[in-house]
């Protein structure tokens, strides 16, 4: 008798335990991370996180735009990289990058240096540089006349100034309404230059082992559709869609690109 009861202690034991922890699981969320590209802050993906409550997010703001007392000269890849990881460590269970732009760069850069925080990427308009190459070295002449219809080079300070708002507009978001452009000029910062001047550094390995897709951005000026297959032609990506849209669908397309990305998810 003294067995059977013994038995039975620990057969529920047993049971309450695997109850906890697969209670544990279901609870633990996908957390999706937004990364900004150049030029703009985590609010950018304000509108764009609302329409995921269902999920954790965290929008980043990478060093360097203002608020943290850096100076632009002091703000590298690497840093960038790095913070990014130190914001990854802190979140529990699986992690989805959602990267604009420049956030490709910082994005595969992290992989470098924290590849088992990182579950699946999905690049929006984004650059996809491979180890060895600048974040910027596969832009293309009129994608860099684009950027620089709005954007100043000040070379004493190392920064990328908005100096042309109006301008700036419209390059990055030609098809964005009268409130939106308003929206975009509100949400536009500076941006430390030297994040482009750093070569990648990431174990091929690892970073093929990561899940990655694709939304092209067929209207973009900035990094212009041309340019952006020359990113999927080289890397295997998972899916990949068309949006026509400018360099801002996190803007001007905002619903839409919510249901590409949860299809992803």
């Amino acid at each position: 008798m003294k067995l059977l009861s013994t038995f039975l202690i620990l057969l529920l034991s047993s049971i309450i335990l695997i109850s906890c922890s697969s209670k544990n699981k279901k609870e633990q969320k996908e957390t999706l991370v937004f990364v900004h590209g150049a030029n703009f802050t985590g609010e950018s993906f304000g509108d764009l996180a609302s329409h995921f409550k269902d999920f954790d997010t965290l929008l980043i703001d990478l060093p360097g735009r203002g608020g943290d007392g850096l100076a632009y000269s002091e703000v590298n890849l690497d840093l960038v990289a790095k913070f990014l990881c130190r914001k990854l460590e802190s979140i529990s269970g699986e992690r989805t990058l959602i990267v604009h732009s420049q956030g490709g760069a910082v994005t595969n850069q992290a992989i470098g240096f924290c590849p088992q925080q990182i579950t699946k990427v999905i690049y929006v308009a984004a650059v996809v540089p491979l180890s060895g190459e600048k974040p910027f070295a596969q832009l293309s002449k009129t994608d860099s006349k684009g950027y620089f219809n709005g954007v100043d080079l000040i070379k004493e300070k190392l920064e990328l100034r908005i100096s042309r708002p109006q301008k700036f507009v419209d390059t990055f978001a030609q098809d964005a309404t009268a409130e939106q452009r308003k929206k975009i000029i509100k949400l536009a910062v500076s941006e430390p230059a030297a994040i482009g001047g750093s070569k990648l550094k990431f174990d091929k390995g690892e970073f093929e082992s990561v899940k990655k897709f694709y939304i092209y951005t067929k209207k973009d000026l900035i990094v212009s559709y041309p340019t952006q297959l020359k990113f999927t032609k080289r890397v295997s990506f998972e899916k990949t869609h068309v949006m026509d849209s400018s360099h801002l669908p996190m803007v001007t397309h905002v619903k839409e690109l919510a249901g590409v990305i949860r299809s992803y998810l």
